[in-house]
């Protein structure tokens, strides 16, 4: 046993050294929370190098933590499954689920070419919808935990349009439609704007196609069945035809380019206005934040506040980028108050600032500041009426965001921990 706990610390010294050797940016950042055995655990991730990812489950309380992935995978994306029986990511391009009572992940095979998934949301325990590239354009699509995929918004015919960032809110789809004419991005060409339709009911399709085929027995006769069946349900377009004509435009941005919709209900959402041009030379990239809601029967889009993102960490620089890009940095939603960093030049800090909607009609600006002299800090997530931040470990003599072993040679983490 003394020699196990010696290997173990070794072990973690000699990654840390490592990392001091690459120069190399580290992070380690909260990125869901979850009750897991009776206690709030909060899955945190470990990023020591660009190539070189981690998932950790916290325990706040005690601080110690245990690797609940093998660090062969690449997470990214991570969501809670509906049931809260595990949870999803994305790893190098496939969606994988992985159970709490499984020791690996399973991969999800899609049956269509599809690439660029940056992002899923579940609707229920098992079917999900993203949003993809297909044949160079980003599509819509439905999707199925055994692989059986159906696209709702698809430009199959005049091939400029992109549908982007979905958000399903009951029977109601909200996305971002980008058009893109004479295939370039020249701001002439391009023009975004946010769309509502129907979402279909393919949910139950879905459900009744995979009892035909688990019920079908494994002769001729039933494998004709199940190709009819499988071909019918591609071939159907029943669904993209209620999505397309039922779409109503909310917002019309022309050139302006858009992105990250995030709908809280079917009357209120939020989204990203950036730079139509972003140089991997540029300092900081700056980002307009913006609400959406439906009041007097109209829809209204308004600017909310501007924030400024260090440029190295969301474009290719493999010693400073965040393998996840943008996705930590986003605002985040909690309580009627809109939480996100802001970063200073002059400073160099990276800091947790709040937007409170309910104050002064949404213009009240509350900052939370900490005694640090350099730090990076990402937007918080919560649990429990607790917020943590995650950011960069720089391990500096007081640096509040580390990984450390105790005195039973548990391995620990501390985050920073806000009050709302």
């Amino acid at each position: 046993m003394t020699k196990l706990i010696k290997y173990k610390l070794l072990f973690f010294l000699l990654a840390l050294a490592n990392n001091f050797i690459m120069f190399s940016y580290e992070f380690l950042y909260p990125v869901a929370a979850i009750k897991h055995d009776g206690k709030t655990k909060i899955y945190v991730l470990h990023q020591k190098s660009i190539n070189n990812i981690e998932l950790w489950l916290w325990d706040p309380e005690t601080k110690m933590c245990s690797m609940d992935l093998l660090s062969s995978y690449m997470p990214a994306s991570l969501r809670i499954l509906p049931d809260y029986s595990g949870f999803s990511f994305i790893d190098d391009g496939r969606i994988r689920i992985k159970k709490f009572n499984k020791r690996s992940p399973k991969s999800i095979d899609i049956y269509e070419p599809v690439y660029d998934i940056s992002q899923l949301n579940w609707i229920d325990e098992q079917n999900f919808y993203i949003s993809a590239k297909k044949n160079n354009k980003f599509c819509i699509f439905h999707v199925h935990e055994n692989g059986l995929i159906k696209p709702i918004l698809r430009d199959s015919e005049n091939m400029i349009l992109d549908f982007m960032y979905p958000q399903k809110v009951g029977n109601s789809l909200f996305f971002i439609e980008r058009i893109v004419r004479d295939g370039q991005f020249k701001k002439e060409h391009v023009s975004y704007k946010i769309i509502k339709t129907v979402y279909p009911d393919l949910c139950s399709q879905v459900k009744k196609l995979n009892n035909l085929l688990e019920n079908s027995l494994d002769n001729s006769d039933d494998f004709d069945i199940k190709t009819k069946a499988l071909q019918d349900f591609s071939d159907n377009c029943e669904a993209q035809d209620i999505a397309r004509n039922n779409c109503h435009c909310l917002a019309d941005f022309k050139h302006k380019p858009i992105a990250f919709l995030n709908m809280i209900s079917e009357t209120e959402g939020f989204f990203l206005h950036h730079q139509e041009n972003i140089c991997k030379h540029d300092e900081v990239v700056i980002f307009d934040y913006f609400s959406l809601k439906f009041a007097n029967n109209i829809w209204e889009n308004k600017k909310l506040f501007s924030f400024a993102i260090p440029a190295y960490l969301i474009l290719e620089a493999p010693d400073s980028c965040l393998y996840e890009s943008i996705l930590p940095l986003l605002p985040k939603y909690h309580d009627n108050k809109i939480y996100y960093v802001n970063f200073d030049i002059k400073s160099q800090n990276l800091n947790v600032f709040s937007c409170n909607l309910l104050v002064n009609n949404y213009n009240n600006i509350e900052q939370k500041s900490f005694i640090l002299t350099t730090q990076l800090l990402f937007p918080p997530i919560f649990i429990d009426n607790k917020a943590f931040c995650g950011g960069k470990i720089d391990y500096s003599e007081g640096c509040p965001i580390k990984m450390w072993i105790n005195d039973e040679n548990c391995i620990c983490i501390d985050l920073i921990e806000i009050f709302s």
